[in-house]
């Protein structure tokens, strides 16, 4: 299967990218402490285009697929689980919108001001471990659509891009701690237990990713379930092992997988359940 962008679905993706290092990386552990992504940051996703990726261009959005969607997410992801959930939901959101042919509610959704409206409206995220920087009624709210709308097909590829987002980047930080981390003389990396956690995780997150990146381009229900299910199994299990590598110190806020552990267990646990998908799955194949 082809996955290769053409120009607008590349530069809406390098957006992303750049919006996700330069001004989402830094700020995020402090908005998860602080347990709100500021208002701005919303309004700066809707000039960006970012909220609107799967409206069509006729109702003022970039009218590209699925498939870009997810690309979008997994990059602000690896930034920011709750940036990367709230996205996500808007793109839900947005797809229920624009069938019901509210214009109004539409260019709000993308424009970031009832995200933003939302998060000021909503309960707090108090007692909640992951996704703290949005509120409860953002995220513990599961869809009202039957399975296998439209709407549930993008939050579940949603879902799934953000916890493959969120696992590489677990990866990644786990990299560059067992390369800068020495015991007995040698980096943390040259020990074949190490090796291995790394290697496999790299591979898990990468058949994550080519099920969730085929699951946005068939734009098919079964798969968008079956790529769910599979990385809210390997996420999870992946930054844990992250935060491992670290040792101790992995359960600080000095390093990020602490954060991405919790923001990948809540994003598992939120957007369907694995049973639920499963079943989903299940129902589809007995059905073929």
């Amino acid at each position: 299967m082809d996955f290769s962008l053409d120009e607008l679905q590349q530069g809406v993706v390098d957006a992303a990218r750049a919006f996700a290092r330069g001004r989402l990386a830094s700020d995020a552990p402090a908005w998860d402490a602080a347990r709100k992504v500021p208002d701005a940051v919303w309004t700066e996703l809707g000039e960006l285009g970012l909220l609107s990726i799967c409206v069509s261009e006729a109702e003022g959005g970039a009218g590209l697929d699925a498939l870009a969607l997810v690309l979008v997410v997994e990059e602000l992801a690896r930034a920011s689980g709750s940036v990367a959930w709230g996205v996500v939901l808007s793109a839900e959101a947005g797809a229920r919108v624009a069938r019901a042919g509210d214009a109004r509610a539409l260019q709000a959704l993308m424009d970031g001001t009832r995200l933003a409206q939302a998060c000021e409206e909503a309960s707090t995220s108090e007692g909640r471990l992951g996704l703290r920087a949005l509120p409860s009624a953002l995220t513990l709210t599961p869809s009202a659509d039957s399975e296998g709308s439209a709407a549930t097909s993008l939050r579940q590829v949603g879902a799934a891009a953000a916890l493959v987002g969120l696992a590489d980047a677990a990866t990644d930080a786990a990299l560059a701690y067992a390369g800068d981390r020495h015991q007995f003389g040698r980096p943390l990396s040259a020990f074949q237990a190490i090796q291995f956690k790394l290697a496999d995780a790299r591979t898990r997150v990468a058949a994550a990713r080519l099920l969730t990146q085929r699951a946005a381009a068939s734009n098919s229900s079964a798969n968008a379930a079956a790529a769910l299910a599979f990385a809210s199994s390997v996420a999870p299990d992946v930054c844990s092992e992250s935060l491992q590598v670290h040792g101790g110190y992995g359960y600080t806020t000095d390093f990020p997988v602490e954060r991405q552990l919790r923001d990948a267990t809540a994003i598992a646990l939120v957007a369907a359940s694995r049973g639920r998908t499963r079943a989903q799955l299940a129902d589809a194949l007995l059905a073929s």
